[in-house]
């Protein structure tokens, strides 16, 4: 019995270590700060569509293409679309 704990708790240290890099590389490679700016093309994210049963499997959650015509601070764009519309409002990236 003491043996199969040890084994177990000897599992869990593998597996958080395993974990620990995992999420590391995903950070490094995905994550982080990305730095949009004017004239960039972008998609938008579509919040309505976003919970289970509002989309079909493969529908698209992503809306767009935008193009950036404002920067707003450090992470709020005001976007336009490809035919020249301005979207009302205002994205939170």
């Amino acid at each position: 019995m003491l043996k199969l704990a040890e084994e177990r708790l000897k599992a869990k240290e593998i597996f958080y270590i395993h974990q620990n890099c995992i999420k590391h590389w995903f950070d490094k490679k995905y994550a982080g700060t990305k730095n949009f700016n004017v004239g960039d093309s972008v998609l938008k994210w579509y919040k309505s569509h976003e919970e289970k049963g509002k989309h079909a499997k493969f529908q698209s959650l992503w809306i767009g293409p935008y193009t950036i015509e404002e920067k707003l601070g450090h992470n709020n764009f005001k976007l336009k679309s490809l035919d020249g519309r301005t979207d009302p409002i205002f994205v939170n990236a």
